[in-house]
């Protein structure tokens, strides 16, 4: 019995697979779906500015205002952030100068998911170890923060 049914539905099986077969010099068509979700692109603003005020020489300093970048995509989906955990600023007119600043950020590789309104707000902190604070004088630099769909 169980070789009869065994038999029935490979034979069954072989019809049905063979919808669309034809005979030689015929042609049989099916039809692929196609779908595409079209995303907005991403922007990355900054809206505040990393800010460490005045600092002494010979003193750790920590920032008196943490910097912000406001990301904006499509709504709720999930985005991938990158940023160095270092960076460096220099001393306007004499760039020999130099202050490496911690950026400090939960990991080095941060995943975060968009709001309902497609906006998100990374908040970057950091400090500056004693040691780096050595010469009087305006220090200034950028960090290059990247950001893309996950």
């Amino acid at each position: 019995m169980k070789k009869v049914l065994l038999g029935l539905f490979l034979g069954l099986s072989a019809i049905s697979m063979g919808a669309n077969e034809v005979g030689k010099g015929e042609e049989v068509k099916a039809d692929l779906h196609v779908n595409i979700n079209v995303l907005a692109p991403l922007t990355i603003e900054e809206t505040l500015s990393l800010e460490f005020g005045d600092a002494i020489i010979g003193e750790d300093r920590n920032a008196i205002q943490k910097g912000n970048m406001e990301i904006t995509g499509a709504s709720n989906n999930v985005v991938y952030i990158y940023y160095p955990n270092t960076m460096t600023v220099r001393k306007i007119g004499d760039y020999d100068k130099a202050i490496n600043v911690k950026l400090a950020h939960p990991k080095e590789n941060v995943y975060r998911t968009l709001g309902g309104d497609g906006k998100y707000n990374e908040v970057i902190d950091g400090s500056i170890d004693a040691e780096q604070i050595k010469h009087v004088g305006n220090y200034t630099g950028v960090v290059s923060i990247s950001v893309k769909y996950n």
